[in-house]
């Protein structure tokens, strides 16, 4: 019996013996990523006691966000030039040096050094991952791997904080950072490349013309924009219902900041490009302030409104992380359309979001709104995922590195800026209505229906698919 190739390629999966390695580290490498993250906000409430500073504890988390884009800018271009196995491998590497820093800091001021370290890493890692799916994997098993990929940075949100509270609780917070590094060296170890596709140049393989080297990273737009980003969110955390007219003059610079630096970062080189993926990256923003927005606020409502355990509040979100999961096994089994999936996901979060609102603004059980607000995580699965596989899948192997960093640059900077801006006006409403009014949490759960609506149309919109990328890379078959 002669085998031909599209048998062969039915019978290939992501465990077969060619892939297996990649997939598991693939699978290993973000879940450690993820879980370290999440860890975070369970263990340095410890951290900030043992070491003092507790003025520096907004830059803890702010610190990351605001390198991290730094990071993804460089990380587009050195993907497209380098090839993703060396960005990955420098990713983790500054990614394990700022583990070790912090897990070993003598003070508050060092430990929020290497938080930022740990951010730059984390940006050199994240869109690593993405352009190595599309050279390492044949385009049959690329939405199966962006799967995987979910699955990996969301299953820490089952096991991450209690684990992680554990171990704090019986051998110290500070093993919680030094531990991880221990797995992230075989996780690395495991990852291949058999044919050499991940570890040469995109351009190499470009043969429409496309032959042009990658442009340099806007870097000084993105330390600007990282600059802001940072402003905005330690305004926006430290915001405590008035704002004085420094507060508004702190506000508007960085947001004016902000405006001005997305244009480089987001050029029309990348939303106007010949692989038509500016609108994925625009959905992929607004998709991410959407569901940031009404996940963040769901949960102190709970628990502010309803007097509910933190413990149950957070069982409501482990519910979303399920449905999340199923949405995106969705889009990597391709179950609807390609040309519908991402309004269809947005359309399930704008209905998700709205009937939770409706059920806790009127005082109905807040189980009752567990179930409703299921549509959104099952919605934020399905289209998120989306925007990846699809962004991958028209991106030519000489832009993969810049597409991927555009759309993780315009989840960043979507989600900070309306974290921050809307954090000042939920203080706002909070201190004129009060802690038990449903008047600021249900501006927030508005907002986020108002992006959902948004992300929809722009979803929509996302119709024509682009010409076929020419073969060379395996990415590009």
């Amino acid at each position: 019996m002669i085998t031909t190739p599209t048998d062969h390629g039915r019978r290939q999966s992501l465990f077969s013996a060619e892939f297996r390695r990649s997939t598991l580290a693939l699978a290993a490498l973000p879940f450690l990523v993820a879980f370290e993250a999440l860890a975070v906000s369970t263990v340095m409430p410890r951290a900030a006691e043992e070491l003092g500073g507790l003025s520096l504890y907004p830059l803890v988390f702010a610190a990351p966000l605001a390198t991290s884009l730094v990071s993804i800018v460089v990380a587009g271009t050195w993907n497209d030039r380098q090839g993703p196995m060396r960005v990955m491998t420098a990713g983790l590497v500054v990614f394990c040096a700022a583990l070790l820093m912090v897990g070993l800091a003598p003070s508050m001021s060092v430990l929020v050094a290497g938080r930022g370290l740990q951010g730059l890493g984390m940006g050199l890692v994240t869109v690593s991952l993405y352009v190595l799916i599309a050279r390492l994997y044949p385009p049959h098993l690329q939405p199966r791997m962006f799967t995987v990929l979910s699955a990996a940075w969301v299953v820490p949100g089952l096991v991450g904080p209690a684990l992680a509270g554990w171990v704090t609780e019986t051998v110290g917070w500070r093993i919680v950072f030094l531990a991880v590094p221990l797995l992230v060296v075989p996780a690395r170890l495991l990852l291949q490349d058999p044919t050499g596709a991940a570890s040469v140049p995109g351009d190499a393989s470009a043969d429409d013309g496309a032959t042009s080297r990658a442009p340099r990273p806007p870097v000084l737009a993105a330390c600007a924009a990282a600059l802001g980003v940072a402003a905005l969110s330690v305004i926006g955390e430290q915001a405590d219902g008035s704002l004085s007219p420094v507060t508004v003059a702190l506000l508007a610079v960085a947001v004016a900041v902000v405006v001005v630096a997305v244009p480089r970062l987001l050029p029309r080189t990348v939303l106007l490009s010949p692989d038509r993926v500016g609108r994925l990256v625009l959905a992929r923003g607004v998709l991410a302030a959407s569901f940031v927005l009404a996940e963040v606020y769901l949960p102190l409502q709970l628990v502010a409104r309803y007097g509910m355990s933190a413990a149950h509040a957070g069982l409501i979100l482990t519910v979303t992380t399920i449905t999340w999961f199923t949405g995106s096994w969705m889009a990597g089994r391709e179950m609807l359309p390609e040309r519908v999936r991402i309004s269809a996901g947005a359309a399930a979060m704008a209905v998700g979001t709205a009937a939770t609102a409706a059920v806790l603004l009127t005082h109905h059980s807040p189980w009752l709104a567990g179930l409703t607000w299921c549509p959104t995580g099952l919605g934020m699965g399905l289209s998120y995922t989306s925007t990846s596989i699809l962004t991958m899948r028209r991106s030519h192997a000489s832009r993969q590195g810049r597409n991927s960093a555009a759309l993780q640059m315009a989840e960043a900077l979507a989600q900070a800026v309306m974290l921050a801006l809307t954090g000042v006006a939920f203080q706002l409403l909070l201190q004129r209505h009060g802690e038990t009014s449903p008047a600021p949490y249900g501006a927030v759960l508005a907002a986020a229906t108002a992006l959902a609506v948004l992300a929809m149309m722009v979803g929509v919109a996302v119709r024509r698919r682009a010409p076929q990328r020419p073969p060379g890379l395996r990415g590009g078959r």
